[in-house]
């Protein structure tokens, strides 16, 4: 039974898509996958067998992130996303992290990126109840950083965070000598891109939270 949508935002990154997608591949047991692509890059990208793909103007990850995260809620009990510099090496691993949230009933769980590891989770399971209920994954004031941070704080204030080191989803970046610093790493990861975000980040904590964690808790019973 497919009860897990994995969402990969990628860009100029064709060879990481397909690698991600190929880890998935071999060690999912309950998920689909779905890439998503931009109007203006998407003719980089041959088509995989078994990938679902979604292909919109560009309006960098988050918003990618969002619009399949929304259209593909009610069809799947657990969103995750994931990066294209990804790479899943835990054999069934979307059972593991899936099951933790089943016998909790609900909430966001992460696995072992050898990178920031149980610190911030920079990829993510959560509910797809969260993303009905709140209509996104990400705040949509966000641009690319800080989702994590995010994830972390809803997690945490919901009492509903759940890190498992058993799942290694290795992040093969640049910052850890994984990766070369390309052209979409310099962009995303600038000194500009990261104020802003985190400006959008800390005013969604001041304006945005606390009405988030008390609609989820009335509404999902938590």
């Amino acid at each position: 039974m497919v009860e897990n949508l994995v969402i990969i935002p990628t860009r100029s990154r064709p060879a990481n898509a397909r690698r991600a997608v190929e880890s998935l591949q071999k060690n999912s047991a309950i998920s689909d996958i779905v890439l998503g692509l931009d109007e203006d890059d998407e003719i980089n990208y041959p088509r995989l067998d078994g990938v679902m793909y979604e292909v919109y103007e560009r309006k960098m990850m988050v918003a990618t992130l969002n619009k399949i995260a929304v259209k593909y809620a009610d069809r799947y009990n657990f969103i995750t996303f994931l990066g294209d510099d990804n790479i899943v090496h835990t054999e069934k691993w979307d059972v593991i992290l899936s099951n933790t949230l089943k016998i909790v009933g609900g909430g966001l769980t992460y696995g072992d990126d050898q990178l920031q590891g149980r610190k911030i989770p920079t990829s993510v399971m959560m509910s797809s109840e969260i993303v009905r209920c709140l209509g996104y994954m990400v705040p949509p004031t966000f641009t690319h950083l800080w989702a994590d941070n995010f994830w972390k704080k809803l997690g945490e204030r919901l009492g509903r965070l759940y890190y498992n080191p058993k799942v290694n989803w290795e992040h093969l970046h640049y910052v850890n000598n994984k990766a070369k610093k390309d052209a979409l790493y310099a962009e995303v990861n600038s000194d500009e891109m990261y104020k802003k975000d985190r400006e959008a980040y800390l005013q969604y904590c001041i304006d945005q939270l606390d009405s988030d964690i008390e609609k989820l808790q009335k509404e999902l019973k938590w």
